[in-house]
């Protein structure tokens, strides 16, 4: 029974630090020691993305993201690179990340800001 309310706790507690809009869009995740791997996206925010990719993430390691996001119905690539923060075994082969944005250039911090917001 501890143990139950201990987790319900930890689920109370919000981690994210800004607002997040789902993003749905097929991807690449790049590092320096491992092969290529598809993602999908699943939300956008301004210091970070969640996705799903086809094999894990290591958390504390450095990536660079390629995906799409739209605005103004024009498809915007990005580019990125980001820190793993965790990722979990969703199941089917699928794993789940957080990422953190790792210093955006202002063009690509603009195409997110711009998403976010509608403008």
């Amino acid at each position: 029974m501890v143990a139950r309310q201990r987790l319900l706790k930890d689920m109370d507690l919000e981690k994210r630090r800004s607002l997040r809009k789902a993003l749905v869009s097929s991807g690449r995740l790049r590092s320096e020691a491992a092969a290529p791997l598809s993602i999908t996206t699943i939300n956008l925010a301004a210091d970070g993305i969640a996705i799903s990719a086809s094999g894990k993430v290591f958390a504390g390691t450095q990536y660079t993201i390629d995906f799409e996001i739209v605005i103004s119905g024009k498809p915007c690539p990005v580019t990125a690179v980001t820190e793993a923060m965790f990722c979990v075994y969703a199941g089917d082969g699928v794993f789940k990340a957080g990422l953190k944005f790792m210093e955006l250039d202002p063009h690509t911090a603009s195409l997110i800001s711009q998403f976010l917001t509608g403008h």
